[in-house]
Order: structure tokens, then C-alpha cells, then sequence
């Protein structure tokens, strides 16, 4: 296997992660409560294509050791070009993801904070015991 043959992996691997930041970034926009699981799996598959990505680095580096591939290095530096452009869009893709899982939780929290200041004032009606009401013209 040629140390481009990896490079070329690795970029169809980068698009698949860029397909996948994509769609995590359309669950996020129209989120749904049960949505949560599906955005959850999508990263999980983003970590393994990441893992994989790893074995191919370490495979790359051992077919090339610390010298230059020679065979192929304009076109390994084409691919390399490539894979930064993928980078570089899934990063702004996950800097949108951030940002809007950042106001949502914000935004999460402010609704627990009012739940809780609800119920604590409930809580402030509950120690009062009711009376039972009487009738002063009850004849007895």
C-alpha cells in the first residue's frame, strides 16, 4: 500500500466526518427533544471515523518513516491540501455547533432556574393547614 493510498483514505474519511458535522448541525437547528439521540449517535460515529483516521496517521508515518515520499509527493501534497479544506470547514462547522449548544443550555438553565423559584414558591403554600370552615348560625 502506498503512503497516498492512505492519504486518499483519510480524505474520503475527513469528507464522511464533514457530511456527518453537517448533519449533526440540521438536528441541532430544528431540534427536537428526541432528536438528542439521534445528534448523539452522529458524534459517535464522528469518533470512530476520528479513531480510524489515527490508525491511518500511524500507518502513514511507518510506510514513510521521517523521510520525504519522493513517489507520488505532488500528489500527496495535492491530497494534504485537500484534507486541510476539509479541516478547515468541519472546525467552522463545529464552531456553529458550539455556539448554538451554548444558548441552548443557556437557555436550558434558565428554564430549571425558573421551575425551581416555582417551586419553592409552591413550597411556601404547603406548610399553611386549611381550616375547616364553620357556620356561625349552625343551631346545635
Amino acid at each position: 500500500m502506498e503512503p497516498s493510498d492512505l492519504l486518499i483514505r483519510n480524505c474520503a474519511i475527513f469528507k464522511q466526518i464533514k457530511k456527518l458535522a453537517i448533519e449533526q448541525e440540521k438536528l441541532l437547528q430544528a431540534f427536537q427533544e428526541d432528536q438528542i439521540y439521534d445528534f448523539l449517535d452522529l458524534a459517535t460515529k464522528r469518533e470512530h471515523l476520528q479513531h480510524e483516521v489515527s490508525a491511518n496517521e500511524k500507518r502513514y508515518s511507518r510506510l514513510t518513516g521521517n523521510r520525504s515520499v519522493v513517489k507520488g509527493a505532488g500528489k500527496a501534497h495535492d491530497i494534504s491540501k485537500e484534507i486541510s479544506e476539509i479541516i478547515k470547514s468541519i472546525q467552522r462547522i463545529d464552531d456553529n455547533l458550539e455556539k448554538v449548544l451554548i444558548e441552548k443550555k443557556d437557555f436550558l438553565l434558565f428554564d430549571i432556574k425558573n421551575v425551581r423559584k416555582g417551586r419553592k414558591a409552591l413550597k411556601g403554600y404547603a406548610g399553611y393547614a386549611q381550616k375547616r370552615p364553620k357556620f356561625i348560625d349552625k343551631q346545635g
